[in-house]
């Protein structure tokens, strides 16, 4: 989901007073001794239909609250590495845990339950309070490439579904609960609201159901979010097979199903197929009240299909003690101790020593004089998968701050971080084709496809785009920037192209960065071997769908060895820590283009281990990536 905060609609009294009456009475449906189901049986006599309606269309991070009957708001927040965002009184820092493909490497059941009952724990203290969490996800790594690989436990059904349930079990041992996504077959980030995922009956049953089977059967999983993508046919939010046949009757779910952000497209079909609700609204909306109402006036959907829908939406707001008077938040429950310690453990547990040549591990400061610190990760790591389950954490420690404070003042340790930073394009470098003006040639469409004539075109010094221009937009365009590169100086470049939503740039007619399809804005690179005075003919092409709108293009201009100084510390020092990273590259809204190391860091690392044998080489990712330089 794009993470976009909207402010929150907050609870009426929790309490309902009977007009007329001299003192409030306790009705069925808020004694909180009484069994669940008698609760939403008599809740359910007392909505009215145009009550039930409205529940079907969520808030931004909440399910709705009615008023009239004293039903608070049950409010939500992004899970997974600790607690995320949600509604306004719910934001801020908490207890950064590892990533699930961490947690995972742990190989500790136990340990991630409690993870689980840490992270539930802080979203019933952290600001207003939570009540359900969306996590664990548990999807299968089933491409090397997928960008949210980081954010999925493992690519083994049998592992991923063992620690599902942990982490479901420890959550919601504190009352928090856990909304397992995203069911199902939602593997690769790109075209990811339309792709079709074509998977045999045995597939599904073999390798991307076992881990939702455990969280429902085993874990009491309170609810369930569809996944974006389509899955034999159908959108996930929309079908039948899916969400009924398999989740409700054959698995026995009594629970909630959710759609992803934005992952509805259609009104009838997700109510039909038992989506209960769709997540958010009201912007950009399928299920809102009047289309609801419309398709009811048509026939597409019943009375009984809306009952049963919202049926299960009252069990899990009851289930998650909304409307019992829950105990206020205590904020020093947030990042306590304990909570640290059990990060601490994860991360502990979940790095792996891949190869430990000459025994060059343990390193023992006693014995060094001085240690380099080099690779873009030195400078700052990224400290779990990004998008839905980035954390904000309440402190953070920066590695060569951390080394430094280890061995103490007599080791010298020094940095450098051997990447190249982004500019604009100097005066020069860029002209436009045929005329020879400064800068690019810039054409905008009024569509996304960049068809038939360009409504408006223009020169423009750089390719700086918060918006489009008057006249165009402001969804739902298309613009082609085209220029002639020639570069001051020879050697690596890096070209970085930043887009919400789909970007494509060629140099030479070939395509170096391609992500053509809707997704936060992101930050593309390409690492390219240039020369000086020589002409390039550089395009770059930009659509926009729906919501943010950014597209940025810079560079780092060409260096001849742009890993001389790197490599000259190297030799000097005594033992050198090389911390390499796929930040930038892999997270939720696009895939990665390869499996190398991006940046050209291969090359940082077999220059930097000529230079110095006592090299450890530290990986900060969450999906695979090759290593030539292993042998």
């Amino acid at each position: 989901m794009k993470s976009i905060l909207k402010n929150a609609a907050y609870s009426l009294p929790f309490f309902l007073t009977i007009s007329g009456s001299a003192q409030a009475q306790t009705l069925p449906y808020q004694d909180a001794k009484a069994p669940i189901e008698t609760r939403v049986t008599d809740l359910m006599g007392r909505l009215t239909l145009d009550e039930k309606i409205v529940l079907l269309n969520g808030n931004y991070m909440s399910i709705r609250a009615v008023p009239r009957l004293g039903v608070p708001v049950m409010r939500m927040a992004d899970a997974g590495q600790g607690v995320r965002g949600g509604e306004q009184g719910t934001l801020g820092p908490a207890t950064a845990f590892p990533a699930a493909v961490a947690m995972a490497a742990s190989w500790n059941p136990s340990l991630v339950s409690r993870v689980g009952e840490a992270i539930g724990v802080e979203a019933k203290n952290k600001g207003i309070g939570t009540q359900m969490l969306l996590g664990p996800a548990v999807n299968i790594q089933r491409s090397p490439l997928g960008g949210r690989n980081g954010e999925y436990f493992s690519e083994d059904p049998f592992l991923s579904a063992r620690l599902g349930v942990s982490y479901i079990r420890g959550m919601q041992a504190t009352g928090t609960l856990a909304c397992v996504k995203h069911f199902a077959a939602n593997n690769e980030e790109m075209d990811r609201d339309w792709i079709d995922a074509q998977v045999p009956e045995r597939a599904l049953r073999e390798i991307y159901f076992p881990s939702f089977e455990a969280a429902v059967k085993e874990g009491d999983v309170a609810a369930v979010m569809s996944a974006y993508n389509r899955v034999n046919g159908p959108h996930a939010s929309a079908n039948r097979y899916l969400l009924t046949d398999v989740l409700k009757r054959s698995w026995g779910f009594k629970g909630m199903v959710m759609s992803d952000w934005w992952g509805v497209h259609e009104t009838a079909g997700p109510i039909r197929a038992g989506n209960d609700i769709e997540m958010p609204g009201p912007e950009r909306a399928k299920m809102t009240p009047a289309n609801v109402q419309g398709a009811l006036d048509r026939g597409q959907v019943t009375v009984a299909d809306i009952d049963a829908n919202v049926r299960r939406l009252i069990f899990t707001m009851l289930r998650s003690g909304v409307l019992d008077n829950p105990a206020a938040p205590n904020p020093a429950l947030v990042n306590s101790a304990a909570h640290r310690d059990v990060a601490l453990q994860a991360a502990l547990e979940g790095t792996v020593l891949l190869k430990n040549e000459g025994n060059i591990l343990p390193l023992d400061a006693t014995k060094l004089k001085s240690i380099a610190l080099i690779g873009p990760a030195a400078s700052g790591m990224q400290i779990g998968a990004t998008g839905s389950p980035t954390v904000t954490p309440v402190h953070l420690v920066k590695p060569f701050e951390a080394i430094k404070a280890r061995v103490g003042d007599g080791v010298t340790v020094t940095s450098n971080t051997a990447d190249l930073k982004p500019a604009p394009f100097a005066a020069g470098i860029l002209t436009v084709p045929q005329s020879g003006e400064p800068g690019f040639k810039a054409e905008y469409f009024a569509n996304k496809t960049l068809q038939g004539a360009p409504t408006l075109t223009r020169t423009e010094a750089q390719l700086d785009l918060g918006g489009p221009p008057e006249g165009i937009g402001p969804d739902n365009w298309s613009a082609r920037f085209t220029a002639t590169l020639t570069p001051r100086t020879s050697g690596l470049s890096v070209i970085y192209f930043r887009a919400d939503d789909g970007c494509r740039l060629y140099l030479d007619g070939k395509p170096i960065i391609e992500s053509w399809y809707e997704s936060p804005a992101t930050t593309y690179s390409a690492s390219v071997v240039l020369k000086a005075g020589q002409k390039y003919e550089l395009k770059a092409e930009y659509f926009q769908g729906t919501g943010g709108q950014e597209a940025r293009l810079s560079w780092a201009e060409p260096v001849e060895n742009m890993y001389a100084d790197a490599v000259e510390l190297a030799r000097q020092s005594d033992v050198v820590i090389l911390m390499a990273t796929t930040r930038g590259t892999e997270d939720e809204g696009h895939d990665r283009n390869s499996m190398d190391l991006p940046y050209n860091q291969d090359e940082l690392i077999r220059q930097v281990t000529a230079a110095n044998k006592k090299t450890i080489v530290v990986l900060n990712n969450g999906c695979p990536v090759t290593m030539p330089w292993l042998a």
